[in-house]
């Protein structure tokens, strides 16, 4: 498989108050495209979640927590972010989904459109809220064996992701979350809540389950136009059903297998779409140290407000490669 360019499309966890505001704000494509879905929102939920991401009383280091804001508004940016790219005729070769961002990803290789994503994206939310208790996720900065090892990590939670070989994340009950982030604190271990009060990939959500198969039954399917790497699946995506919208929410995400397949197929430019740039972040720490192994990898929003100067950046790249090739 050639791969020239690869889009990495994250989910809950990376989300902030004002992802993507700079381009919002600046660029014309971005603010119409995410205006367009906003408008799909709005008909939902009756109030513009673009306007409440980006209120000016909300500052980047407040959790951004409401699952009926969050879930919706992390699709959006990064439908948003592909789409601004693809008209500065920056496409994918394949793109990689974990979580909530592989149903940005089937948007973004044709499988699914932009509005009936949102739409099923946000049937999601409210059936996660309506069924299941509320719960929690922490990311540890560790190697995932402690994780079997050590009884008051695993004791009462379930492994909701390993993304890198030191790097996994924990779900489970509101309470335990506090406990371990107290314990990682107490002995030195790098750790972070996220903003999530629901506990994503565990059995904690399992409630939700029928609601959101019967709404993912209505959504149209189309075939995949460009590869889709999916990290729960820790494969290519081959037929979409509406129990693979189920699986995404709900299965272990095996990042740190698909960093491995993105590191074999040596793409060219690797652009992260997830806010906060987390998923570059992971692939540049499981490259680390690693001589040829780190690739050129371009996150575009972050809290730091960076995003014109990244896509400009990106841009030159990618014409340098252009310029290279010829």
């Amino acid at each position: 498989m050639s791969a020239e360019t690869v889009f990495l499309c994250g989910g809950q966890g990376s989300q902030f108050f004002g992802m993507g505001q700079p381009l919002h704000a600046e660029h014309p494509v971005f603010r119409a495209e995410l205006r367009a879905l906003d408008d799909v929102a709005r008909e939902l939920l009756g109030r513009s979640v673009v306007d409440a991401v980006y209120g000016a009383q909300r500052r980047v280091t407040e959790p951004l927590d409401d699952l009926l804001l969050s879930h919706p508004a992390i699709l959006m940016v990064e439908v948003a972010l592909a789409r601004t790219l693809a008209a500065q005729g920056i496409l994918p070769s394949f793109v990689v989904g974990a979580s909530l961002g592989e149903l940005a990803a089937l948007v973004i290789a044709g499988a699914v459109s932009g509005e009936d994503a949102l739409r099923a994206c946000i049937t999601q939310a409210r059936s996660l809220l309506a069924r299941c208790e509320e719960g929690g996720m922490v990311a540890i900065l560790e190697d995932v064996s402690a994780f079997h090892r050590e009884a008051w990590l695993h004791e009462g939670m379930w492994l909701a992701a390993v993304n890198f070989s030191r790097h996994f994340v924990v779900s489970g009950p509101s309470w335990r979350c506090e406990e371990i982030d107290r314990r990682c604190k107490e002995k030195g271990i790098l750790c972070q809540r996220l903003p999530v009060r629901r506990a994503f990939h565990s059995p904690m959500i399992d409630a939700a389950e029928g609601d959101i198969l019967r709404a993912m039954e209505a959504v149209p399917l189309g075939r995949l136009q460009v590869p889709v790497y999916s990290a729960t699946q820790a494969g290519w995506i081959g037929e979409v059903s509406p129990r693979y919208f189920w699986q995404v929410l709900r299965e272990p995400i095996r990042f740190l297998e698909a960093l491995g397949t993105v590191e074999q197929l040596r793409p060219g430019t690797v652009v992260d779409l997830s806010p906060g740039g987390t998923l570059g972040t992971f692939l540049n720490h499981h490259g680390a140290g690693r001589e040829g192994k780190r690739l050129a990898c371009f996150p575009i929003m972050t809290p730091f407000r960076t995003d014109l100067a990244a896509l400009a950046k990106l841009d030159a790249h990618q014409r340098g490669r252009e310029a290279s090739a010829v």
